[in-house]
């Protein structure tokens, strides 16, 4: 698919955020939006090389690097965004999958680790973009589940309840940035 070039004297077009940039949805998602003309902003935490490596090939306009589990990735976002008047969206593709333990064996650290990831962090960034989501009039917010996050499999508990509840969390976005940032989930399967 190819754009039209901006008219002379047009604003740019403010940039996507795409976190978990370094995955295998997230790389290409990067890559699809870069071809189209978007500029994009990239985050990745454990594959800086990669990271930085996906920046250079997409031309971002900006690379964060950082656990956004932590105060001090979440800042290192926030620093990013703060040279930024507007994004056109946010994409998060970031999560793990943890091990396949039933609801019993699951180690209390990892189900928090997994919460922490796959929806804590999720709805940390959120609000993070969302100011500046607003300011673009027309921006949108896409959450990463998965099918286990519509009908969660045993042995599968942690990851399938932090998945469901970022249906709750776009949703409660849809609602209360309504006519503003559209916001939507998408459930792929296994990758």
């Amino acid at each position: 698919m190819s754009t039209l070039p901006e008219s002379p004297g047009a604003q740019p077009r403010p940039p996507v955020l795409v976190l978990g940039a370094t995955g295998d949805l997230g790389s290409a998602v990067t890559r699809r939006l870069s071809a189209e003309g978007t500029p994009v902003i990239v985050h990745g935490y454990s594959r800086t090389t990669e990271l930085a490596y996906l920046a250079d090939e997409t031309g971002a306009v900006a690379r964060v690097e950082g656990d956004l589990t932590t105060d001090d990735g979440v800042d290192a976002l926030a620093e990013t965004l703060a040279g930024f008047e507007t994004l056109s969206g946010l994409i998060n593709c970031s999560g793990i999958n943890p091990s396949p333990d039933t609801v019993a064996e699951i180690d209390r650290s990892e189900w928090q680790h997994t919460l922490d990831l796959n929806l804590t962090s999720v709805w940390r960034t959120a609000s993070l973009a969302l100011p500046k989501l607003r300011a673009a009039r027309s921006g949108a917010v896409v959450l990463v589940s998965s099918v286990f996050g519509i009908r969660t499999p045993s042995r599968r508990a942690a990851y399938g309840v932090s998945k469901h509840a970022l249906t709750g969390l776009a949703q409660a976005i849809a609602q209360e940035e309504e006519g503003i940032v559209r916001a939507n989930v998408v459930a792929p399967g296994p990758m």
